[in-house]
């Protein structure tokens, strides 16, 4: 008797829906959003399941189109006006800048532009907009009220903690151990051992984090007379940092009385997504600075929340972890800025003193980052280090267009060969042009003139905005929209003069571990788990979820992870690199269990 009456409202539902002109007018628009982005060279699986899941909300909804003009409804438009336009802009080979098939014919030529431009892309944006609405919408009504039912646990809170901690050690330092022995090394890793070997120093990759390398490398060289020992002791280090951070945001969700399926779920995720396990012993920067993001994040709800016992404890290591991501990369003091500005205007006068701590690690990260370095003798970043997006912009203008003028183009040839930049620009990473660059030897004089390459910089994006915004999109989407197939995470150990080298203990796990992680470049269901942009777009609901909530504290904590993807917008080397974005993998698991945590009113106060 239900199914019949289910069968038939649904029935109903449908015949409302498809005989009214109201209801095909949103329809189709968000149809043809869903069918023509199969062209797309991203994850075109995301997208999909994304107007499914409109339309789902779309004939879920009882009211009409007018409701999106609600005033109540004014975060979910305005989020999904910025959806749609990302979508658009990610795929401006499809939409925006496209080849006209009748370049001779003038009426045929006007006649397509018109159809293009003026129905079909404002069509397709209008379906796209009206998608992600009825997900924020039926979010609105059905998730931002959900909360999870509390659960009693017998086992205490530093069981669990080691519990985890161990599970994912072993897993990890058994995968390093037996298939990937030392550790896995990169051009960069390679680099940090030589600085360290022959003494001389260079900010470039963050020297805090050599020295740290330093410290674990040199004990295990003194220990064992071995080089690889000495990478093996800092992997093992660095598998531990990781596996008690990941440890400290399950305990926490314990301590949230959590269902313990979804602290399974989570505890999976950490142990066996690949990036998770490959990054915990690759030789890189980002690893700490990941894992400094996680303890923040984890530490700031654990005082905001009043779960931990020890205040002082609990201060101190959300303290420490801030002042790890400033030292661990060159965008963390720009996240720990955009920290502390954030929590000054959401807490700033019942938090007073929080915010002033904060604010007084930011001041210290900066000065160990710059005067001190500087005091030290240690080599800043070269100036074309920190310009990778200008400098891709000039580079695809130069590449593109034939009508800089002859200042322009003296101007651009006192700082690199003109023609090299314009051979060897790839729209995906900046490498080659900045490398082009370094070869002239004329960094001095950019630093020099900067204020007149700056005015250069402008002028030719004022005449050549379009070159601009595709060096834009080529250079960050990766960040920002559904995926892309690149590099996700390296397994051997780059070619070195010291000796270090690859010893496989166990071939079939070696292999395994291969063949697995291959899986999520291939397997379309495994691939959206190591997508960066939908990690971003996850992050962002969550963060509508906690505005929708009125929820400061989970508006917080997304900001460190917004923050990286700001800074990656303005500043990325390379389009689509996870360990450039991985704090948003080691988060993402804890904000989104968060985003629907609705704790008693005894503890948040």
């Amino acid at each position: 008797m239900k199914i019949t009456v289910k069968k038939q409202t649904i029935a109903k539902v449908l015949i409302e829906r498809f005989t009214s002109i109201e209801g095909i007018f949103q329809f189709l628009p968000m149809v043809l959003w869903s069918i023509v982005l199969n062209k797309t060279n991203s994850y075109y699986e995301v997208y999909l399941i994304i107007g499914i899941l409109g339309i789902i909300g779309w004939f879920l909804t009882d009211k009409g189109v007018k409701i999106i003009f609600d005033k109540s409804q004014r975060a979910e438009l305005l989020l999904s006006v910025f959806f749609s336009f990302i979508v658009i802009a990610a795929n401006y080979e499809l939409f925006l800048f496209i080849s006209n098939p009748y370049p001779v014919n003038n009426a045929m030529r006007v006649m397509y532009n018109i159809l293009h431009y003026f129905i079909y892309l404002p069509t397709v944006f209008f379906g796209g907009v009206l998608i992600f609405y009825y997900i924020f919408h039926y979010a609105d009504q059905r998730l931002v009220k959900f909360s999870w039912s509390n659960h009693d646990y017998r086992l205490g809170s530093k069981a669990v903690f080691f519990a985890a901690l161990l599970i994912l050690f072993t897993f990890y330092s058994s995968v390093l151990v037996f298939g990937f022995y030392p550790g896995i090394l990169t051009k960069d890793s390679v680099v940090q051992i030589e600085q360290i070997i022959s003494g001389n120093y260079s900010n470039h990759h963050p020297v805090y984090h050599t020295f740290l390398i330093k410290l674990f490398f040199k004990t295990g060289c003194s220990l064992f007379n071995n080089i690889n020992a000495g990478v093996l002791l800092y992997s093992l280090f660095s598998v531990l940092l990781m596996a008690s951070a990941f440890a400290y945001s399950i305990v926490t969700l314990y301590k949230m009385k959590m269902d313990k399926k979804g602290i399974i779920a989570v505890l999976s995720l950490y142990a066996f997504l690949p990036c998770h396990f490959f990054l915990s012993f690759t030789m890189w920067k980002d690893v700490p600075f990941s894992a400094c993001v996680l303890i923040f994040t984890v530490s700031m709800f654990r005082y905001f929340s009043h779960l931990e016992s020890n205040r002082y404890l609990c201060v101190g290591t959300a303290l420490l972890s801030a002042l790890g991501i400033g030292l661990f990369r060159t965008n963390g003091l720009l996240v720990l800025v955009i920290l502390t500005i954030v929590f000054a205007v959401f807490f700033g006068k019942s938090r007073l003193k929080m915010c002033i701590a904060l604010a007084c690690v930011t001041v210290v990260a900066f000065v160990m980052m710059r005067p001190m370095i500087n005091v030290l003798g240690i080599q800043q970043p070269d100036t074309i280090e920190s310009l990778s997006i200008p400098a891709q912009q000039i580079a695809r203008t130069v590449k593109e267009n034939n009508d800089l003028t002859s200042e322009e183009m003296e101007q651009i040839s006192k700082i690199v060969d003109i023609e090299e930049i314009s051979r060897n620009y790839l729209s995906y990473v900046s490498d080659p042009v900045k490398e082009a660059v370094r070869r002239a030897g004329k960094q001095q004089y950019l630093e020099e003139h900067k204020l007149d390459y700056a005015v250069l910089y402008i002028k030719l994006g004022f005449s050549h905005p379009d070159s601009y915004f595709k060096a834009w999109v080529d250079q960050t989407k990766g960040y920002w929209n559904s995926g892309y197939n690149y590099r996700r995470w390296k397994t051997g150990v780059y070619p070195n003069d010291y000796n270090i080298k690859r010893t496989v203990l166990s071939r079939t796990l070696n292999s395994a571990i291969i063949k697995y992680s291959n899986a999520f470049d291939k397997v379309v269901f495994l691939r959206m788990f190591v997508s960066i942009g939908l990690q971003t777009w996850l992050i962002l609901f969550a963060a509508f979820i906690g505005y929708k909530r009125k929820d400061k504290f989970t508006l917080f904590l997304v900001v460190p992870c917004l923050s990286i993807v700001l800074s990656l917008i303005i500043a990325a080397p390379i389009f689509s690199e996870i360990r450039y974005s991985y704090p948003l993998f080691c988060c993402l698991p804890f904000l989104t269990v968060i985003a629907y945590y609705k704790p008693s009113k005894k503890k948040i106060d």
